[in-house]
This record gives structure tokens, sequence and C-alpha cells, in this order.
């Protein structure tokens, strides 16, 4: 017999479906392949029965609407986030650039951080509440914002009685 992938002479080939596509293969090319599935005398040409359950699951997750604001806590970064970091540092007794090559960064961008004019990264904010001991970020809690007749969501009647 005949590999239908690799043409090699073979004693004895697989059926195989690739892209839907059944091929007579040799075992060194079946890999490529999922093997022929027998159900009753017919073959099965597609995923099973629980796959396809799971893959609509999945589907129905992640079409699902997220609202950003039904979380009630959140951590932000602090608005006096320089000031706080300045201080802490005078207080070590640490100059700009001993404190910015101690957490591996430029003292030009620790004094735009100090002075509010740039907001620091997530990983680097950890890196300086490491270094100096303090904590940087604070807990907001958002409050829901509309109160109207129906149950805290807002309708568009409640939209037009706003002035």
């Amino acid at each position: 017999m005949i590999c239908e992938m690799c043409g090699k002479e073979v004693p004895a080939t697989k059926p195989v479906f690739i892209d839907k596509t059944k091929l007579n293969l040799c075992g060194a090319c079946a890999k490529f392949g999922d093997e022929q599935r027998e159900s009753k005398g017919t073959a099965q040409k597609g995923p099973s029965a629980q796959a396809i359950e799971n893959r609509l699951q999945n589907r129905e997750r992640r079409m699902q609407t997220r609202d950003i604001y039904s979380q009630k806590d959140s951590r932000h970064l602090r608005d006096d986030y320089g000031d706080v970091i300045k201080a802490a540092r005078l207080d070590k007794g640490m100059s700009q650039e001993d404190f910015a090559a101690s957490i591996g960064i430029k003292k030009g961008m620790l004094s735009k951080i100090e002075a509010n004019n740039m907001i620091p990264e997530d990983k680097l904010v950890s890196r300086m509440e490491k270094a100096l001991g303090i904590s940087l970020m604070e807990n907001v809690t958002y409050s829901g914002g509309t109160s109207g007749s129906s149950g805290g969501k807002m309708t568009l009647q409640d939209f037009i009685r706003r002035e």
C-alpha cells in the first residue's frame, strides 16, 4: 500500500482525517491527523458531543457582558503618591540617585514621579512600596451612582427626569 501523504510503500495504512479529508497514511504520517472513529458501522467525522457542549459553554461565558462597576472595591494609586514617595525616601536618608538605582530606574523618571508628572506602572509601584516600606495603593469603593425607581438601574425615565 502507498501512503497518500509521503508516497512511501508501506505494508499497512491507517484511515486518518486531515482537514475533514480522509487519507490512508503510514504510521509516521498518521500523527498529523485524527484517526477515524467507528460508530455503529459508520465513521464519525468530528468532535464528540461532549466537546461541542464544552465549546458552547465557553462561548456563552465569553459572550456575557461584563459590568466594570460590579466590583464594589478596587485598588488605585493614591492621589498624593509623589509626596508620599519623596517623604519615605527622605526618611530613609536616600538621595534620588541612590533610590532610583536601587529600584532600577533613572533619576529623571523618579523626579517626574515624585512631582506627580508621571504615573508609575503597577510593577514599579510594587517595587517602590517594597523598597520604602509604604503603601501607595488605596481601596476605592464604588457607590453605584444612580438611585432611580428601578432598583438601582438607570432607565430612560430616570435620565429624562434629571436636570
